[in-house]
């Protein structure tokens, strides 16, 4: 808008600040932006070249990637999901590792197997009974991971700088969610060496020996390739981010950033020349120019 007569300026030039607009209930927002966008139209010289969107306020702080420098405090959907993504690969690669670790610890504990089908019991209840003591390892698991959150919470948010609004241990949908990918997980990983050791044969677990079927170790076979087929693409997409972070921050800009001033966008009106040149006499400025946009702000 123009200071002095507070309307939009024909040249589009003029100070620009988020505006925040409460639409009636039920008003088509696709209607009222392009009724914004026309009055841009008519009241600024090429102003079709603008566009005009509204926003959920809900949404303003991870979905504001357009906001630049307008908006101190934002965080990124993208980083949301980057970060998720990763945590459910390491769950992925820890759940195949416990899989393999309990079907290599299975064979001490054959003989037991055979000993309490002899005294009666079915495969449903060693099944319960191995998935129950899988339980216990991830609930002792879940409580130490709990341990250690209100530990280092404290030096996250002084890294973040800023308080965490929602708490882990203080949010009960949050807590109830894990509590439920807890048993998932639990289910996920438990299963299979519950269903091994149960389903084992009660001749051969009295011998003490397993299966020596051919395919009959195949699952866990392709846990240890995918265990390690998952680590080695992790440690790879790792090496190439570690590359193109060192890149953005090496590579040539084309110019010299060094001894550059940049003075915030103002309404200079018809005085621009003048300002420039005013600029270009101070001792010690070798150059000056009017724009509107610098390398710094990307785009």
């Amino acid at each position: 808008f123009d200071d002095e007569s507070n309307r939009l300026s024909p040249q589009g030039v003029g100070y620009y600040y988020p505006l925040y607009v409460l639409l009636k209930q039920g008003t088509n927002t696709k209607n009222f932006e392009a009724k914004v966008d026309d009055l841009y139209k008519a009241a600024v010289e090429n102003g079709e070249h603008n566009k005009f969107g509204l926003q959920p306020l809900r949404e303003v702080y991870l979905h504001s990637d357009f906001a630049k420098g307008s908006q101190q405090v934002k965080g990124s959907i993208k980083n949301v999901y980057i970060f998720s993504g990763v945590a459910i690969v390491l769950l992925i690669i820890a759940c195949f590792n416990f899989i393999n670790l309990t079907v290599a610890k299975s064979l001490k504990r054959i003989s037991e197997t055979g000993v309490r089908k002899i005294l009666g019991a079915n495969k449903v209840q060693l099944v319960l009974q191995f998935l129950f003591e899988s339980l216990i390892f991830f609930v002792i698991s879940f409580i130490l991971a709990i341990i250690f959150y209100r530990l280092f919470i404290n030096g996250v948010e002084t890294y973040l700088g800023h308080k965490l609004t929602v708490s882990f241990t203080q949010n009960i949908s949050l807590f109830a969610a894990a509590t439920v990918v807890l048993l998932m997980v639990c289910l996920f990983a438990g299963l299979y060496p519950a269903m091994a050791l149960a389903g084992t044969k009660m001749a051969v677990a009295l011998k003490g020996t397993t299966s020596t079927k051919p395919g009959s170790n195949w699952l866990r076979k392709s846990l240890v390739v995918g265990q390690f087929a998952i680590s080695i693409t992790i440690i790879i997409a790792a090496i190439v981010v570690k590359e193109q972070l060192f890149f953005l921050n090496h590579a040539a800009l084309g110019y010299d950033k060094n001894n550059l001033l940049a003075i915030n966008y103002v309404n200079l009106g018809t005085g621009g020349g003048a300002f420039k040149t005013e600029i270009k006499n101070i001792a010690g400025v070798e150059e000056a120019s009017i724009t509107d946009w610098n390398p710094g702000e990307g785009g």
